[in-house]
């Protein structure tokens, strides 16, 4: 295959300084020479005129090249003469028998005077192919009978008219290896445009893609069970996901059984399946397995994958298998998935922030994050999940509502966030709050994320930082004339023209004006009265 990567890469950048060669292109069939054509099919002949000039003036001398790609690379490569009567560069050549699709016809080159530029052409070759069946994201089972029906024409959508034979090749895909089998091949013979053959009885399971060979035309589909709904998830849901060793994966959701199966309960595939999941090192080893079973209650499947000890750093796959046994067809319906998570070494978290807050009042949060190694993780996505420790265990549900995001101040080398507790004024930031009006109780604080090289935070309750909220709902900076009597933590406001009674408050760094009051059981710190009358 040709390579001419990096001469484009070569030509393609602009210097606004210095102007390029100007070249249009054009590309005739050599059998109607004088209209610039789009349809050409593999096999002909075809004429590349370019008409290179530098302001405005044609380029008589010079080495110049055109080259034919399409979707598979490089295809053809010619030199171009110049023809001083018309003053155009041209050259011709025939098609490859495998310039099928969309061709780009490139000419390059340099003048004599140093000057080079490049300029393309688009045209379509061959027929098009349209997939009428299998249809993609439509799961289907070939051992039941699944039709390759195809219209084909061209650009144009003209029909080819007489018998055509259109082969098609069936590839399924390989996670380990990222490439696409080979699994076999199979004829469709095309009159008045349309053709259709029955897929063989005996493909893979999975992620299978039919291609035409002399066509232009691809069809992506499922055979067997569907299983791309099922979710591949590390304890810290992030993409791209990672874990630790000594974590889980959790697989969750739910699967599609393929259509055309002759069941009178198609649900029975639904929630009678059996799912293994495997987890594969680079080198292909099986290095864990688990089973994904049904939720009865959810009705959705649910599986964790362990990551043991031990295990290197890197990237890990995860293959998904399903099977069904009918009983009354006698045959196993089976599926196959698959994802892939990076495994690295966990990030370690050491939280810090206030013991004890008011309701209401606003608290920061510190976090010390570093690698195995100890050292600072400067860059990454950590947020910290706040909650009740009375709905500790509703933390998963929790943390879906609301996170709060901290950001690396590198002046103190830690990740830090705010966030405001509920009171019976405003439920802060935790929304999902709103409403108990009564919130002087512990809070617990669980920082989560991934730093940028992949390394996780543990998910578990041993690393949450818990601080205490006190019952007095926090006021500060503001102008009162009729503020919350009792339970109050007025800190550094202005209370003026008040008469009655304060029950319980905390008055720091108040002033008190043109009122009457009674304060029992409060503490009262450098408070100061004007003209009011205090007891």
């Amino acid at each position: 295959m040709l390579n001419y990567v990096g001469y484009y890469a070569k030509l393609f950048p602009v210097n606004s300084s210095e102007q390029g060669l100007s070249i249009v292109i054009n590309v005739y069939n050599t059998s109607i020479p004088t209209l610039p054509a789009i349809q050409f099919y593999p096999s002909q002949r075809v004429l590349i005129v370019a008409n290179v000039t530098y302001n405005g003036s044609p380029v008589q001398s010079g080495e110049f090249h055109a080259l034919v790609e399409n979707y598979l690379g490089n295809l053809s490569l010619v030199n171009l003469t110049y023809n001083p009567l018309s003053k155009v560069w041209v050259g011709s050549l025939t098609l490859p028998s495998d310039a099928n699709g969309i061709l780009f016809f490139y000419v390059f080159g340099e003048a004599n005077n140093g000057i080079s530029g490049i300029g393309y052409y688009e045209a379509f070759s061959g027929y098009y192919v349209e997939f009428f069946s299998p249809v993609t994201f439509v799961p289907v089972d070939s051992e039941f009978g699944v039709p390759l029906a195809v219209n084909v024409s061209n650009i144009y959508g003209q029909p080819v008219l007489g018998p055509t034979n259109i082969t098609f090749n069936i590839y399924v895909y390989n996670i380990t290896n990222n490439e696409y089998t080979f699994l076999t091949s199979i004829n469709v013979t095309v009159a008045n445009g349309t053709g259709g053959v029955y897929l063989p009885l005996n493909l893979t399971s999975g992620d299978l893609l039919i291609e035409a060979v002399n066509g232009y035309g691809f069809d992506a589909f499922t055979n067997g069970i569907y299983m791309q709904s099922l979710f591949i998830l590390p304890q810290v849901v992030t993409e791209p996901g990672s874990v630790s060793p000594g974590q889980y994966i959790e697989i969750e959701g739910s699967i599609t059984s393929p259509i055309n199966l002759p069941l009178s309960n198609p649900s029975n595939v639904l929630y009678g399946t059996n799912i293994t999941a495997e987890l594969l090192s680079s080198n292909g080893s099986i290095v864990n397995k688990a089973n994904v079973l049904l939720n009865p209650i959810t009705l959705q499947y649910q599986g964790y994958l362990y990551v043991p000890y031990g295990i290197p750093s890197g990237l890990y796959t995860i293959l998904l298998f399903a099977k069904y046994y009918s009983y009354s067809l006698n045959v196993n319906i089976t599926g196959f998935y698959y994802g892939q998570i990076y495994v690295s070494s966990m990030a370690k978290i050491k939280v810090n922030s206030v013991n004890y807050a008011f309701e209401g009042q606003n608290v920061i949060v510190y976090a010390n994050i570093t690698n195995a190694s100890g050292r600072e993780i400067e860059y990454g996505m950590f947020s910290a999940t706040i909650y009740p420790s009375s709905l500790t265990s509703q933390y998963t549900t929790i943390s879906q509502l609301i996170e709060i995001p901290l950001w690396y101040n590198p002046k103190i080398g830690l990740w830090e966030g705010n966030f405001t507790l509920p009171s019976s004024l405003s439920p802060g930031n935790l929304s999902y709050l709103a409403g108990i009006g009564y919130y002087g109780e512990p809070f617990n604080i669980l920082v989560t994320g991934v730093s940028a090289f992949g390394n996780p935070t543990t998910t578990n309750y041993t690393a949450e930082y818990t601080l205490y909220a006190l019952p007095y709902t926090y006021i500060a900076n503001q102008k009162l004339n009729d503020p919350l009597t009792y339970y109050a933590s007025l800190v550094n406001d202005e209370i003026s023209n008040l008469r009655g009674a304060m029950i319980n408050d905390f008055l720091i760094n108040d002033t008190i004006s043109n009122g009457n009051l009674s304060i029992t059981s409060s503490n009262i710190s450098n408070v100061v009265v004007y003209n009011s009358s205090l007891t």
